[in-house]
């Protein structure tokens, strides 16, 4: 003990225990205990919110009466819906928001905006999931759409269509490429795996021919 503390500086102490260090190590990352529950619960957490932001701003344009909050609340649930299940079926979710974001262009360009960002999480687990053909497939038809929604205005502004969509457009491009590069990485481990698993089956093959080799030789 009184070697120990010799080799201590005065006031430094360890941060942990070795077996706290050796336990921490051996625990998994937070993303691989997580479960499917779990990040459905945060794909309907982000969904809720830009329900919520779309609502608002699709609220102020829809003519006062009985049908407003239905429209609303339908609008609610029609963003809602793909962005809480988008890992059971990205592809049916990407192309719902899609349409609904070209039906609300003429409406309000800011809430259709919301509803592409929206899309820009949809093509993220498209992008990862999917063929890579498949990404850049999606990728190109939010662009064309949006740039044709900017060139056609339906009635606004090009200025405050053009406003609206360029960042979400630069997010769709953010979020393509994250998924192609988290893409891109999966496949490499995949890889890496078989590669192992074909050395390992080598080797022990190997092994067996030199056992059976020395039994010859020694019979």
């Amino acid at each position: 003990m009184s070697h120990a503390r010799d080799d201590l500086e005065p006031g430094s102490y360890p941060a942990y225990p070795a077996s706290d260090e050796s336990s921490r190590a051996d625990r998994p990352p937070l993303t691989k205990r997580m479960r499917l529950v779990h990040w459905i619960a945060i794909d309907c957490a982000v969904g809720a919110f830009l329900a919520i932001m779309g609502a608002a701003t699709f609220a102020k344009h829809v003519p006062v009466g009985q049908v407003k909050w239905p429209l609303v609340l339908l609008f609610m649930v029609t963003v809602f819906v793909p962005m809480g299940f988008r890992r059971r079926a990205p592809a049916t979710a990407f192309g719902a928001l899609l349409v609904l974001g070209v039906v609300l262009s003429g409406i309000e360009p800011a809430a259709s905006g919301t509803i592409f960002l929206g899309v820009a999480f949809v093509l993220f687990t498209v992008t990862v999931e999917g063929r890579k053909r498949t990404g850049v497939a999606a990728l190109g038809l939010v662009l064309a759409v949006m740039v044709f929604l900017s060139v056609a205005a339906g009635g606004w502004p090009r200025s405050d269509v053009a406003a609206a969509f360029v960042p979400v457009a630069l997010a769709n491009v953010i979020a393509w490429m994250t998924g192609y590069s988290m893409r891109q990485r999966r496949l490499y481990v995949v890889t890496l795996q078989r590669q192992a698993a074909n050395s390992a089956v080598a080797e022990e093959r190997l092994r067996i021919a030199r056992e059976l080799h020395d039994v010859v030789a020694h019979s």
